[in-house]
């Protein structure tokens, strides 16, 4: 583990100020949206989707990613054969991992003592000081991070704040914090606004939780189902 022995800028985040309305210019005149803090750089059925050697490639060294329902069902205690395994082939590959999440400090702690990874609990995403902490302690730049996670207004919000490469995954099982499940409402609308505008939604999970199936083209969590895509290019559309 590298750990930075100064206090100095880890990124690129600088504090922002109010969203600019719906429709505004940035400061080069391009047309921007709220709804472009939401938009991850790619959008994947689970971790396992994640292309290890292309994020290696493009010079990315430190995977941030949430816990509940990102890695593991809300609240379980279990870490699945499948996670040990891609746990392992992340750090082979010479990447450090870190659990970033805003669960409470002995849920995450229990988790992150099984796995071997370290951890920031209460991290107030989408607030950047729980990321840029993190950057901070592994030495790296925003450009180096990359913040994996199942929510938009928290896991990819706050990663984009922070500077940082976003990858959304589809959320593992509709059981959630009834805080989450209130959440979920206003994100299944975002999400069919963004799909609508250019982002390719990823197919279903590779093992189905028969529970989840609706019929109506999402999953038990309301994410849309499609094909996987990288958005780095779309973002400008929105």
């Amino acid at each position: 583990m590298r750990v930075r022995t100064s206090e100095a800028a880890a990124g690129t985040w600088q504090r922002p100020g109010r969203l600019r309305p719906l429709g505004a210019c940035d400061g080069r005149g391009r047309r921007t949206s709220w709804l472009d803090g939401l938009i991850p750089d790619e959008y994947l059925p689970d971790v396992d989707a994640i292309d290890l050697d292309k994020l290696w490639r493009d010079g990315r060294r430190l995977i941030l990613t949430d816990l509940d329902n990102t890695l593991v069902p809300w609240n379980d205690p279990e870490v699945p054969v499948h996670l040990q395994r891609w746990i392992g082939r992340a750090r082979e590959r010479g990447f450090d991992i870190c659990i970033v999440s805003n669960n409470h400090g002995p849920r995450v702690a229990a988790f992150a003592e099984q796995t071997g990874l370290p951890f920031i609990a209460g991290a107030r995403k989408p607030s950047p000081h729980g990321f840029l902490a993190a950057l901070r302690r592994f030495d790296c730049t925003a450009r180096e991070g990359v913040m994996v996670g199942d929510q938009i207004f928290t896991d990819i919000r706050g990663g984009k704040r922070a500077g940082l490469y976003t990858i959304l995954v589809v959320p593992i099982h509709p059981r959630e914090f009834w805080g989450t499940k209130v959440v979920r409402q206003v994100e299944r609308v975002a999400l069919r606004t963004l799909a609508r505008r250019g982002l390719l939604i990823p197919p279903p999970r590779r093992t189905p939780d028969p529970a989840k199936s609706r019929g109506d083209g999402l999953d038990g969590c309301g994410s849309p189902a499609g094909e996987a895509h990288s958005q780095r290019e779309r973002s400008h559309e929105v």
